[in-house]
């Protein structure tokens, strides 16, 4: 589940959410960060806050559109992004994106900054964006792979004084199991050699920052006046691309027993969403560094399933490879998504197994049995 924030800082006039937002995500307007919504025709599902910069009109607004309204004392614990960032976990949000984190207040863009940190947020996969520019935290053992452009900018921030471990490929300085000083501005200013690059990190805390190159626009409507319009917002539904990987080793397939909403307690190979300007190749390399710790190589495809959950409303297309193991012992490193990780012999595959799985076995008899034949 992706959960997309508007904080109430400053974001980047001309800023297209459409990239960003599906009909299926959750969006929580923090306080003023509402108003960014009202300009862009968004409904968010929750406005919470103290409500101290958004105007009792825009909120009447709100509630009458049916926003569920979450109104706090001004005299608080938390800044009304943390409480935002708490109603993301709070709903089992495995991705959320952060507009208007930072403004003119250096204190509170550096606090809005560490969040990322905060136990219970670490273990997200938060980002913060504004504009062509777009933040993250690495921890221990955590490996991100940066879509871009060659000339792209690549900054790295060492937030703790044990952070080691750094590899970099893909950039113009390249880093291979280094560490970086606390305080140190070696990690700023890096740069994209080409449309892909890697960061990998053994331990500490690492903020990434990838600030993308301008490009010519192209395709804004105008008005009569010659100002743009506001983006509009695509809200009809269409299929999702997934990727699921089957990691072999010693003639044996990884398999994780799912856990959270959908398809909670069945088993599917690791894998994920695959993203914008992602090839299927890369994505499989990133899911199964990021859900199980292992490195793979090799890797080839093996079909595809077309599969619709009507009880949630969901459609995916999972593209399928195989690939052999190369590194690594499984470990649950998303465990509000995964169980456990566990080898399974082909002729010997547990059950329930998750739906496109089930398809894709259904569809590929003879996948089992070439396994079992090496």
């Amino acid at each position: 589940m992706k959960i997309i924030i508007f904080a109430n800082g400053k974001i980047c006039p001309g800023t297209d959410f459409r990239q960003w937002i599906r009909q299926e995500d959750i969006i929580i307007a923090a306080d003023g960060g509402a108003e960014y919504c009202l300009q862009n025709n968004i409904l968010p599902r929750t406005v919470m806050g103290d409500f101290d910069s958004l105007s009792p009109t825009s909120l009447e607004k709100l509630r009458q559109a049916g926003a569920n309204i979450r109104s706090y004392p001004e005299r608080k614990d938390y800044s009304d992004l943390e409480l935002a960032l708490n109603e993301a976990v709070k709903n089992s949000a495995e991705e959320i994106l952060v507009f208007g984190a930072f403004g003119g207040r250096w204190d509170m863009s550096l606090a809005n900054a560490m969040l990322m940190g905060r136990e219970g947020m670490k273990e997200r996969r938060i980002r913060f964006i504004d504009g062509r520019q777009e933040m993250r935290l690495l921890c221990g053992g955590d490996s991100l792979h940066l879509k871009g452009n060659r000339g792209d900018t690549v900054s790295l921030i060492p937030l703790h004084p044990g952070t080691a471990g750094i590899s970099l490929q893909g950039l113009e300085y390249p880093l291979e199991k280094e560490t970086l000083a606390f305080g140190s501005t070696r990690g700023i200013s890096n740069v994209m050699c080409g449309p892909d690059a890697l960061v990998n990190l053994e331990q500490g805390l690492l903020l990434c920052c990838h600030q993308r190159k301008a490009v010519p626009e192209s395709g804004h409507r105008h008005t009569s006046a010659g100002k743009s319009a506001a983006p509009e917002i695509k809200t009809e539904k269409s299929p999702r691309v997934g990727v699921g990987v089957a990691v072999i080793r010693k003639g044996k397939i990884l398999l994780g027993k799912r856990k959270g909403s959908h398809g909670a307690g069945t088993w599917q190979f690791p894998g994920g969403h695959l993203e914008f300007g992602e090839s299927v190749e890369a994505c499989a390399v990133r899911e199964v560094w990021e859900e199980s710790g292992l490195r793979i190589k090799h890797i080839r495809k093996a079909g595809y399933t077309d599969d619709f959950f009507e009880t949630e409303q969901k459609h995916y297309i999972t593209v399928y490879v195989i690939s052999d193991h190369h590194a690594g012992e499984a470990e649950v490193k998303e465990p509000d998504k995964c169980e456990k990780w566990e080898w399974f012999s082909p002729d010997h595959l547990p059950d329930p197994k998750f739906p496109p799985f089930h398809n894709f076995l259904r569809q590929n008899p003879e996948f089992c049995k070439n396994i079992l034949r090496k």
